[in-house]
């Protein structure tokens, strides 16, 4: 029996249904003598004490709520007679039950007819009924008290209001909260309050949402999960990018049934060996941290796992080898740490990767060694990059296997040899960069197969022995076509214009660096310089017309030229 705001009603609080005595329909024709001892019978909720009320009907929460009704019977004089038997019945047993104690029981949701039966001698039996009402769902109020914590802490008692909060702290049904969803008994399911300012840390009264299967607070300023998170043993998706975390509770390890985790751009320090004990996980996502330390070991005992990304924190030391104990792998990103030591050949063990990104920014760090002829087991590999490491040696022919590359990124190491021809049977293949630094000579070979193989695709890097000329890139890129505008708006005598050469504007297609230079036609009327860098120059001199022409130089002092018109108006 629910009152205002969730709380159970008094029994004192219920009104009353009385049966008074009258002659009952089955005395046929003849009138019935009349009572000596008028009687009144009632049926009271939890018991006769004096000023209990009586009750018109018996409400219960849900399915299997139980409540104690009583009958009380008095003479025309008010007086409560004792002694008495009462017979309870219930019409609708599949709704209620009750025994003979006055113990009524929800079976099924509906409505039925409770009635108290006070049999006398001499005398008719007399009744007194009273209406029976199950509801479908119960009311749940730890679900409740722990959704009304996760409000107060997070809205810090109303100074930090949410940016949607219908309906809570109401009466409404918990399934009608903003962004609560409850499951058939009732029991809140999920909780989807992604980007709804959430400030402050999780509170503890979080763990009593122990049906809880979705938890979705991403992007919010959350700095804080307690341990009692470990209580939520339904949970399969747990949300949590784009806040303040600074630490995972060891408990988060206890999760048993979670597949999906994501943690990304919080300010995690370090990774929990717990966490191996997540052992249904297959999705987990903590790129864009401040991780710092190796890679635990223990990651290798997620054996569901598909994807796994660590990108862009600070992890150190070399790449574990458990964690080609991940068979089920289908994405791994570990770019842009600080990770060292040599490509582990476990790797290759991960026949169902798709992607693999070892790229890296750090130029006091990098991957060593050579490329473990273990990755061309990788069959189903579609993208691999491990651009801006240190690594060296040849590139093993067992990669001319991976037919399903799309994008192969090894460039900006001190890889040395020629690239296997095999490679020419890799059709899926559409962007390829093999240009290396200093400390590397790799180079494709220059036969005319490959040269068929790698015209029509996005492919960077030297032919052996031969050197190709820069080219001139797109002048319908915005940057581009914004330079060029530049050049040709009108200039006036003494206006200087300085104005970077885009990128776009030249490429080599051996991958060489380039050099930018400058002339004019007529000095008299502009001139242009180009910096050491890339900043293009004009001076305007007098009025007239001259052509300004900019040229990229390879290192092998081939170039490539753009000319545009300079007009300058006035004396």
């Amino acid at each position: 029996m629910m009152g205002k705001k969730g709380q159970r009603r008094p029994p004192s609080l219920i009104l009353a249904v009385i049966a008074s005595f009258a002659c009952a329909s089955a005395c046929g024709d003849t009138p019935a003598a009349p009572d000596p001892l008028p009687v009144t019978l009632s049926i009271l909720l939890g018991d006769t004490a004096p000023g209990a009320a009586t009750a018109p009907t018996v409400n219960l929460d849900s399915i299997g709520d139980t409540v104690r009704v009583a009958a009380s019977a008095k003479d025309a004089h008010g007086n409560v007679i004792q002694g008495l038997r009462i017979v309870w019945e219930t019409d609708a047993p599949s709704v209620f039950t009750v025994d003979e104690t006055g113990l009524v029981k929800g079976t099924g949701a509906g409505d039925g007819t409770l009635t108290a039966t006070l049999g006398r001698e001499g005398a008719p039996p007399l009744t007194a009924t009273a209406a029976v009402h199950v509801a479908a769902l119960p009311i749940h109020r730890d679900d409740r008290a722990a959704l009304v914590a996760l409000y107060q802490a997070s809205t810090q008692g109303g100074a930090n209001p949410w940016r949607d909060d219908t309906n809570w702290l109401t009466d409404a049904p918990l399934g009608d909260w903003y962004g609560v969803e409850t499951d058939e008994d009732g029991r809140v399911a999920g909780l989807n309050l992604r980007q709804n300012n959430l400030k402050g840390p999780v509170p503890t009264e979080i763990g009593e949402l122990t049906a809880l299967k979705h938890l979705d607070l991403t992007l919010n300023n959350l700095s804080a999960l307690p341990a009692e998170i470990g209580r939520l043993a339904r949970l399969d998706s747990l949300k949590l990018a784009r806040n303040s975390l600074t630490e995972l509770p060891a408990e988060i390890g206890q999760l048993g049934t979670l597949e999906y985790l994501n943690l990304i751009d919080n300010d995690l320090t370090k990774l929990p060996t717990e966490l191996g004990g997540l052992t249904a996980l297959r999705i987990l996502y903590i790129s864009y941290n401040d991780l710092t330390g190796p890679i635990p070991p223990e990651i290798g005992r997620l054996g569901r796992l598909e994807q796994l990304t660590l990108s862009g924190n600070r992890l150190t030391g070399s790449i574990p080898p458990e964690i080609g104990l991940l068979d089920r792998l289908v994405y791994l990103r570990l770019e842009e740490n600080f990770l060292t030591g040599p490509i582990p050949p476990e790797i290759g063990r991960l026949t169902a990767l798709q992607h693999l990104n070892l790229s890296n920014i750090y130029t006091d760090f990098g991957l060593t060694g050579p490329i473990p002829p273990e990755l061309g087991r990788l069959a189903a590999l579609e993208h691999l990059d491990v651009r801006y490491n240190d690594l060296t040696g040849p590139i093993p022919p067992e990669m001319g296997q991976l037919t399903r590359l799309k994008a192969l990124f090894i460039h900006h190491n001190g890889l040395t040899g020629t690239i296997p021809n095999s490679f020419v049977s890799w059709q899926a293949l559409m962007e390829f960069n093999w240009r290396q630094d200093a400390h590397g000579d790799l180079c494709a070979p220059p036969t005319d197969a490959f040269r068929a193989w790698l015209s029509g695709r996005n492919a960077t890097g030297p032919l052996c022995g031969v050197n190709r000329p820069p080219e001139v890139g797109s002048t319908s890129t915005p940057t581009v076509k914004g330079w060029l505008a530049g050049m040709a708006e009108p200039f006036r005598p003494g206006e200087s214009r300085s104005l970077g050469v885009p990128p776009e504007a030249f490429r080599d297609p051996d991958g060489d660096p380039l050099t930018y230079g400058a002339s004019t036609s007529d000095a008299t009327v502009a001139s242009a310089t180009v910096d050491g860098v890339s900043i293009l120059t004009i001076t305007a001199t007098a009025a007239g017309v001259a052509t300004i022409t900019v040229s990229a130089r390879d290192p092998g002092g081939l170039e490539a030229e753009l000319s545009v018109t300079v007009v300058v108006v006035g004396g």
